[in-house]
């Protein structure tokens, strides 16, 4: 039909679409490619088809001479930096040039940059190939983005891979996004080593962007979840600590310190997100919460920002601590459950000369205002408070 010169669908031509992305067979890729050609000759192409055809007519001139090869490199640079989608041949001639190369040439780590970042899931022969390119100590910034879209596009990473990365973090010119990779990793749930462990929980005391600190968050979160990195080894009494035990205290610690600078951002989502990294804590059983802990929880439960939900959790999470008196009575009038203005006064004066919130006062000032019956009883609260 299309040989005959005769108008086929874009139905029609999307099959032959498909194969240049799905078929194994290079005669099929071939032999779809010039019916694609030849359509156009013939007909008005949509403009997918037509883009499709020319990334597949630029992946065929990249093994061409260097003037073509430049071209066509260009342009899948820029086709790819708008969304599109390498074809299996495109893969294959990059396979090709890196094979000839003893330097990958930027512009084709920026391809394949481009697609990792559209999702498009790269071979893992020519992820193999990029890990042996990967050179720590160095500064690859293309390559080191290429494998952090790995990691979200969710494919293997080679175990070379992790070591190479592992060992640039001994350098400082790539550490942070070295870092992130391992972020994004502990973020899918993969277990991460001590090391890396210790480096994110170092980084995160440094961090004041909301943003980055949930995504550091939700891995200290996942590390605390997995009970095995954190959990004591009973059958050892404390004259006997084992090395592995003197980390896990340790660790849990430095995890104490990460939530309570969390807490202090002033941001609610992330201060959210300690809160529950709090509630895995003392879930654990075998944890005691640092005094800096409580103080900063306690101070948290009076802020404006600590909604009712998270009152709430942070109640159940100090319940299991063991607080003074004081201490728990603001953790008591933080959480004050009434039906009335006139039985949250009853509340009130069941304590003993306390030291009233500023919500409390807040809510006497305003019964003050519009209860005038109850002015008397709210006096006496006021009169009866230690501040």
């Amino acid at each position: 039909m299309i040989k005959n010169k005769q108008i086929v669908s874009d139905k029609i031509l999307h099959i032959f679409v498909d194969t240049l992305y799905l078929s194994d067979n290079e005669q099929i890729r071939e032999k779809s490619f010039q019916l694609l050609d030849t359509a156009n000759d013939n007909q008005d192409i949509s403009d997918e088809i037509f883009d499709i055809l020319e990334l597949e007519r630029a992946a065929l001139n990249i093994s061409s001479c260097s003037v073509d090869s430049d071209y066509a490199i260009d342009y899948l640079q820029t086709k790819t930096e708008k969304g599109k989608k390498l074809t299996i041949n495109g893969f294959i001639e990059i396979n090709k040039q890196i094979d000839k190369l003893f330097l990958i040439a930027e512009k084709i780590l920026i391809v394949l940059h481009n697609v990792s970042i559209n999702g498009q899931i790269i071979p893992n022969e020519l992820v193999d190939k990029l890990v042996k390119k990967f050179h720590p100590v160095q500064k690859q910034y293309y390559l080191i983005k290429i494998f952090e879209s790995l990691v979200k596009n969710n494919q293997n990473i080679p175990s070379e891979l992790s070591l190479k990365l592992e060992k640039a973090l001994e350098y400082k010119n790539m550490y942070d996004q070295v870092l992130f990779i391992f972020v994004l990793q502990g973020q899918k749930g993969e277990k991460l080593s001590p090391m890396i462990i210790s480096k994110i929980l170092d980084k995160f005391s440094s961090l004041d962007n909301s943003l980055i600190m949930q995504q550091y968050l939700s891995v200290i979160c996942s590390v605390i979840k997995r009970v095995d990195c954190l959990e004591y080894d009973s059958k050892n009494s404390s004259s006997s600590t084992t090395h592995s035990q003197v980390f896990d205290i340790s660790l849990i610690d430095r995890v104490q310190s990460a939530l309570i600078h969390a807490l202090e951002t002033g941001n609610q989502e992330v201060i959210c997100k300690s809160i529950s990294g709090f509630s895995e804590l003392t879930s654990l059983g075998t944890v005691k919460l640092q005094d800096k802990s409580i103080e900063v929880l306690l101070s948290l439960v009076k802020k404006t920002v600590c909604d009712k939900s998270m009152k709430e959790e942070i109640k159940k999470i100090l319940d299991s601590s063991k607080l003074e008196q004081n201490q728990k009575c603001i953790l008591e009038l933080c959480n004050l459950k009434y039906d009335s203005n006139d039985q949250f006064l009853d509340m009130l004066a069941k304590f003993d000369k306390p030291k009233l919130l500023e919500q409390n006062f807040d809510q006497i000032n305003s019964i003050i205002e519009n209860c005038p019956k109850l002015n008397s009883k709210a006096l006496d609260i006021l009169l009866e408070c230690s501040n």
